[in-house]
């Protein structure tokens, strides 16, 4: 039996009329009669008023044994986690309405509520010019979010209501509100903390914050490239490739050639590089490789103890480098440069001027 027919029935069985039951329920008489038509349903809120004044608990409200309990319980999960892994579809706020009337005080569906009033706002309300609409829908997600982030007891669940909340906030436009909730967000795999403050972030605070990320993306994936090859045969088509590529990566993000803490990683390429070129004999590629090695060693020691300096290209120009010296045991980048020179790729050229100037 759907709840307004349960309701209707209820009413009538305890003797009272929809005024009555409006006026103790603090509402008007047409929210039941929209409620007993089907038209609408009863907010969580007014559940613990009507089972009280009905006389009943919240299953025998919804006219469910246990049986259909649990069969109801199934059909809201199944529902509940497709709804999870797919866009949102208009339906998904009805069935989660649904869920959240027949087990209330359930986190997951309260979740799942927030999650579809969400998406609803801007489905239903901004994507149609209605502010109004949005900005009440949103409100509503908001405080479900919050109450699954205080009563919830599973990370996992608590973590996406957290998220969940600074999205929302930041939709509303309340970005320092946002970012208080965002320094109680813990990092995850897909998603991590500094991305969540970068959805707080304003104005420049934001351009910078986008571009640390960008830096910080880049030297991960290159010195994973860096990883790619190192102790492999570098004629092995792969190895070539990984290095090249790095090279390329770092030309094109920083085009100016104020590479900063990317010479590091120039080093490592033009150090593979020249080891290529000794193998295979070919003298002058070689002696030009290591002499941009030498380089890019060079400036790149020059960071250390220099204070702090800018980015000049226009991916990077907020960000900055402040390195502090190294301590006694830190190889510096130009010690690494002669542990470079030593192996044994370069002894068919150690007796030529143009090896021994660079190994001064």
């Amino acid at each position: 039996m759907e709840i307004g027919n349960k309701i209707r029935e209820l009413r009538k069985a305890n003797g009272m009329t929809q005024e009555q039951l409006a006026a103790a329920l603090s509402i008007s008489f047409q929210s039941v009669s929209k409620w007993e038509t089907g038209l609408t349903l009863p907010d969580l809120s007014m559940i613990p008023g009507l089972t009280r004044l009905l006389g009943v608990t919240a299953d025998e409200l919804l006219g469910l044994t246990d049986a259909e309990t649990n069969d109801r319980r199934s059909y809201f999960q199944a529902r509940y986690y497709d709804a999870m892994n797919r866009p949102y579809d208009t339906k998904d706020l009805a069935a989660a309405k649904q869920a959240v009337v027949e087990f209330p005080g359930d986190p997951q569906y309260l979740y799942w509520l927030a999650h579809a009033e969400y998406f609803d706002g801007f489905e239903s309300g901004l994507n149609r010019g209605d502010r109004v609409y949005f900005q009440k829908e949103l409100e509503q997600s908001l405080a479900h979010g919050l109450m699954v982030f205080d009563m919830a007891y599973e990370e996992t669940l608590r973590t996406k209501a957290l998220f969940h909340i600074i999205q929302t906030l930041v939709s509303l436009d309340r970005k320092a509100e946002a970012r208080q909730y965002a320094e109680l967000y813990p990092s995850t795999r897909s998603i991590s903390k500094e991305d969540v403050l970068a959805l707080c972030a304003e104005d420049e605070d934001a351009y910078r914050l986008q571009q640390e990320q960008i830096k910080s993306a880049a030297l991960s994936l290159l010195h994973k490239l860096l990883n790619y090859w190192r102790g492999k045969d570098l004629h092995e088509e792969g190895a070539r490739a990984a290095f090249a590529a790095a090279a390329d990566i770092v030309y094109a993000l920083i085009p100016d050639g104020n590479y900063l803490e990317f010479h590091d990683l120039l080093f490592h390429v033009c150090a593979a590089r020249a080891v290529l070129e000794g193998y295979d004999g070919r003298q002058a590629e070689m002696i030009d490789a290591l002499r941009k090695a030498k380089e890019h060693a060079v400036l790149f020691g020059f960071l250390f103890g220099g204070g702090e300096q800018r980015y000049t290209s226009p991916l990077f120009d907020r960000c900055s480098v402040n390195l502090p010296m190294p301590t006694s045991q830190f190889q510096t980048p130009i010690q690494e440069y002669h542990e470079l020179l030593k192996k044994d790729t370069f002894d068919p050229y150690r007796t030529s001027a143009e090896f021994l100037a660079l190994a001064e």
